[in-house]
């Protein structure tokens, strides 16, 4: 999806995953796309702002890393870091279900972000005082309640971990735009394929990785 100067995609296997009913609601835009269990994925984007941003993105409503990037230039985030050295990769998992509610994690979040990875992009200033390195915080992937109905659905998981660039010590900034009102936003609704995501205005069924067939309820 591209949006006030910047694009923003899901890659899989090395394409693109394809996005159906894309919509712009002033600075957030949207899509839908079709996700496969135990499939590996990326977020690639591409800035042509001239000035620094930050790239903020969230996955079932948790924070899975923020990068800062230069004018005017090309990134991707495969994982999250769990060493300097190291980072797990993003991986499309069944959501766990349970009638059990001592076995629901609290911490899981927010059970409306599931099946949403987001992408905040903030203008920032960077200055020339460095951070010191600290590692994320991996958020929990527990089951969650039957009755929340998302029975069938997917979530985002940690996969393997593999070797990464040498995590460096990163530049203080200061936000231009608040990181809860960014300068812009990116919303990528993944379901399984095979599964009808619906929304206000359409009923979209993805039926292969290219094709995919959309009624609209009037």
């Amino acid at each position: 999806m591209y949006h006030k100067a910047f694009e923003v995609s899901i890659h899989c296997e090395g394409r693109p995953l394809p996005e159906f009913s894309t919509k712009v609601d002033n600075r957030t835009v949207s899509c839908f796309v079709a996700s496969e269990v135990g499939k590996v994925f990326s977020i690639k984007w591409s800035s042509h702002i001239n000035s620094f941003v930050s790239v903020n993105c969230f996955m079932d409503g948790h924070p899975m890393g923020c990068t800062t990037v230069k004018p005017r230039r090309s990134g991707s985030r495969e994982g999250i870091r769990t060493s300097p050295t190291t980072h797990r990769l993003f991986r499309f998992a069944p959501l766990v279900v349970t009638d059990d509610a001592g076995l629901v994690d609290p911490r899981y979040g927010n059970i409306a972000d599931l099946g949403i990875i987001e992408v905040r992009i903030c203008r920032i200033t960077r200055h020339s005082d460095k951070l010191a390195m600290k590692l994320p915080v991996i958020p929990p992937r527990g089951p969650v309640h039957e009755q929340s109905k998302k029975a069938g659905l997917h979530c985002v998981t940690l996969g393997t971990e593999v070797r990464c660039n040498a995590q460096t010590p990163s530049n203080k900034v200061t936000y231009i735009d608040k990181p809860d009102e960014p300068y812009v936003k990116f919303i990528f609704r993944y379901r399984p394929r095979g599964v009808c995501a619906i929304d206000t205005e359409s009923w979209i069924c993805f039926v292969d990785r290219f094709a995919y067939g959309r009624i609209s309820k009037g």
